[in-house]
């Protein structure tokens, strides 16, 4: 088990078709910033950013969603047959990621402990919020309501696993 969530941890925010809502089909990835998450939350701004990058021929779509020292993110991974989508939200001291394949169930980590341990301790896998992406963001009025946790989601803590 420890090793499943091991694993979507890390695609959840080493990046932390269902419907896909929020993000677009297609992002100019030439208007973006080249800006990390971190770099982005230090600004201040309430701002929603998307984002698309290409690995090993499949295109990774995300849209983040800043406000204070708070995002969500909500990023289509390609799969073979079908994208996944997969959620992450930040309340700036713990983080929170969940997908679609796995119903019901997703996981909680405290930021600055991953941060800080990274990659030596066994199920605590390091977040780099420094990694620079194409982001093209623009002000927006953000509501409180988007850093909402799903009432249907049991997370777990991946320290306690």
């Amino acid at each position: 088990m420890k090793k499943y969530w091991f694993l979507v941890l890390v695609a959840t925010l080493g990046l932390s078709a269902c419907q896909q809502k929020n993000i677009p089909k297609e992002i100019k990835k030439e208007s973006g910033t080249g800006q990390s998450i971190k770099e982005l939350l230090s600004e201040g701004k309430s701002q929603k950013c998307m984002f698309a990058y290409t690995q090993e021929g499949y295109e990774t779509r995300g849209l983040l969603i800043i406000k204070g020292n708070k995002f969500k993110q909500e990023l289509s991974i390609p799969q073979k047959i079908n994208s996944m989508m997969l959620y992450v939200i930040s309340d700036g001291d713990n983080i929170y990621s969940w997908n679609e394949s796995t119903p019901g169930v997703g996981v909680k980590m405290k930021l600055k402990t991953m941060e800080e341990k990274g990659e030596s301790a066994e199920n605590v896998p390091k977040i780099d919020l420094d990694k620079k992406f194409d982001f093209s963001c623009f002000p927006s009025e953000i509501e409180d309501k988007e850093f909402d946790l799903p009432t249907n989601v049991k997370f777990e803590d991946i320290a306690e696993l």
